[in-house]
């Protein structure tokens, strides 16, 4: 949560090692990452989470808790092999 915008805060990666996918976990992490910043910071007013549209587990979960898309962007990369 930046200090400068108290009321926001970013929950970045939500991350589920393959072996273990498919079991809903990751909505399960989300979902706990919510009820914990509510208790503890109940001003909060909004969430900001990213996702690559790619990834459409991570997507149906944001979808499922009420998320919505508020913008895109691009990221690249390069490969060093």
């Amino acid at each position: 949560m930046p200090r400068a915008a108290p009321r926001v805060a970013y929950q970045f990666d939500t991350i589920v090692l393959p072996a273990h996918r498919g079991h809903r976990l990751g909505l399960l992490l989300k979902v706990a990452n919510v009820r914990a910043l509510q208790a503890r910071e109940p001003s909060t007013l909004r969430v900001v989470t990213t996702n690559a549209t790619s990834n459409e587990p991570i997507v149906r979960v944001n979808d499922r808790l009420g998320f919505r898309l508020a913008g895109t962007g691009t990221v690249w990369q390069k490969r060093l092999e």
